[in-house]
This record gives C-alpha cells, structure tokens and sequence, in this order.
C-alpha cells in the first residue's frame, strides 16, 4: 500500500470524507490519513463523529496553550480503557473511509484492537497504555512507507518490556498460592492474613438445586473475558462477598468469607487451565420470593418442633421427683 502524497489526492475526495466525520475537524482528518497523528493526539478527537457538535478543539488554541491541553486530556482520558478504544475506534474508521481501494485494511485495525482488549483485561491498565502509546507510535511511522501490516502483530520487544510476555494464568499445581485478583482488568491486592488468601479460579453459575452453599464464595480472581458477571453474588472491587437475599436486596450485613480451605474442596478441573467454581443462580421475582418463604417457614416449624421437644423432654425428667415429694414420709426409702 503506498503512502498517499497531498498533490496526489484532489480536494473533493477530501471534503468527502470530511462530509462522513462532519463533528472532526478537517485538519484533525488530513493529519490522520497522512499519518501525522500520534497517540497522544486521539484524545483531541470527539467521541461521536457522526453528529455535527462542537467543533471546538485545542487546535485552534496557540502552541503552547495547545500542548497543555493535549497534556492534561491525555492523562485524564488514558485512565478509562473505554474511551481510548472509542478513540481508537474513530482513527481506524476515518483510515478505513479513505484507503477503500483495500478491503482487508479494517482487518488488522480488527487484530489489534482485540490485541489491546486482551492485554487491558489481563494486566493493570497503566502500563496497557503506555504499551500501547508506543505501539501506536512504532506504527504510524511504517505506515508513512506504506505498511500496515504490523497492526496485526503483537510487537514483541514492547510485550518483554512491559512484562506482558509473562502468562498471568499459569496451568500449575500451586496456583493456589497466587498473589493477585483480577476484577475488571485492574489488580487489587491481597489481605495481609494468609489464612484469607485468594486462589484462581472461574466463577460459573448453574441452577443446581443441591448447591445452595456455594451461593457465598470468597473473593477471587476475575476476568471479564472467562466469566459472565451478570447478575451474580459478588460485590465491589475488594469487598468481601455478601449473602443475596430475594426478600431484602439491600442487606449487606450478611457478609461470608471463607478461607482456602472451604473453597478448594469446591473446584473442579475440566481440562483447562484454571478450575470451576459452580455457584448456584439466585431465582428472581415472585419464584424466588416464595422459595426463601417457603424455607423460612419450614425453618420455623422445625424451630418449633424442636423447642416443643425440649420442653416435654424437661418435663418428663421432672416427673419422678415430683412424685417422690408427693408420697409420705418413709415411703419408697429403704428400711
């Protein structure tokens, strides 16, 4: 693919591009085509190009006053994973809407964002970025000479020197003993005891009905990409897990937390790297309601059978020495 020269391209093909971005400026839009845009520069795009907005952009601002801003933007924006995939998704969109002379282009754009998602789900978020400022700045200079092949390919060196090139998920017989959990792609540390520990596991729901204790597991490690996390008992980031009640959904006082101990007598292997943990899906609606009543009742009848048990059984015992006072004296004692 050659690199597209400005005396080369007539203008109407320009203004119609700039026509299918009308909320991007149309400076924003040359830079971006003739690959004078780094990483640094996404965060001056807007988010939904499709509508026509504000077009007020630190472009218009002086150098200095521009630079600032670009700055401050990209330290505030590189803190939400989401926002720099929208970016993302917005520079490879204007690439795409020009080189329509190559169909298989959107591909390794399509690789590399896949790329991305998996390293930010994998590893901590700020150093993802930083890898991928680099890889995106490694790329837009080979894509001055025509190739863009290398969006498709992980760049090695970058991997080693972020530490990425080290599996997280290891397939070993003392992954119990791993040091951190994973929650939506961000590393949240472990607790001092090491009787409270955390283990790698895969969370899944099932509706068995004979599994009612694993409802209240202990916190885990997580990935958004191995675990479907609607709808599930499980709390914030680093809190302990809560009981879910259906009749009362804002009790948080019910809160479990088990040791290593409990849990692990729990998983099941199934081939893969990391064990299953089965947890049982809480039933909804009235269905749900009128099981917790229906357990609670039969909780009480037995509560009371066994209390009336007591009772008579005290009593019984009481009966010999209630007759005892009732004999007269001397009667039933030995001569």
């Amino acid at each position: 693919m050659s690199q597209p020269r400005f005396q080369d391209a007539p203008s109407k093909i320009f203004a119609a591009l700039c026509q299918k971005f009308p909320n991007i400026p149309a400076k924003s839009v040359i830079s971006i085509v003739f690959h004078d845009f780094a990483a640094l520069d996404l965060y001056t795009l807007p988010l939904q190009f499709g509508n026509v907005g504000d077009r007020t952009t630190p472009f218009s601002c002086p150098a200095a006053t521009y630079e600032q801003a670009r700055a401050s933007a990209a330290v505030a924006w590189s803190r939400e994973p989401n926002l720099v995939f929208r970016h993302l998704c917005t520079y490879f969109s204007i690439l795409s809407a020009y080189f329509t002379g190559h169909p298989d282009l959107p591909l390794v754009f399509f690789r590399y964002l896949d790329h991305l998602k998996h390293l930010s789900v994998m590893h901590e978020w700020t150093p993802v970025h930083r890898y991928h400022v680099e890889f995106f700045n490694n790329r837009v200079g080979e894509m001055r000479d025509g190739d863009f092949s290398k969006w498709a390919i992980p760049e090695a060196s970058l991997l080693k020197k972020y530490g990425f090139d080290r599996e997280l998920f290891l397939p070993e017989p003392h992954q119990y003993a791993t040091n951190r959990i994973f929650y939506n792609g961000k590393v949240w540390r472990l607790e001092k005891d090491p009787a409270c520990g955390q283990i790698s596991f895969i969370l899944r729901r099932i509706r068995d009905p004979f599994a009612d204790e694993l409802q209240y597991v202990a916190q885990i490690k997580l990935t958004t990409d191995r675990l479907h996390m609607f709808d599930l008992p499980i709390g914030k980031p680093g809190e302990k897990f809560h009981a879910v009640d259906p009749d009362q959904p804002g009790d948080f006082s019910l809160y479990k937390y088990y040791n290593l101990t409990r849990i692990k007598e729990h998983l099941s292997y199934e081939g893969g790297d990391l064990p299953f943990l089965n947890v049982v899906e809480l039933l909804d609606g009235e269905q749900g309601r009128q099981l917790h009543r229906g357990r609670c009742c039969a909780e009480r009848v037995a509560e009371k059978a066994r209390h009336r048990a007591q009772r008579i059984a005290h009593f019984k015992s009481l009966i010999p020495r209630a007759v005892a006072f009732s004999l007269p004296r001397g009667v039933g004692q030995g001569a």
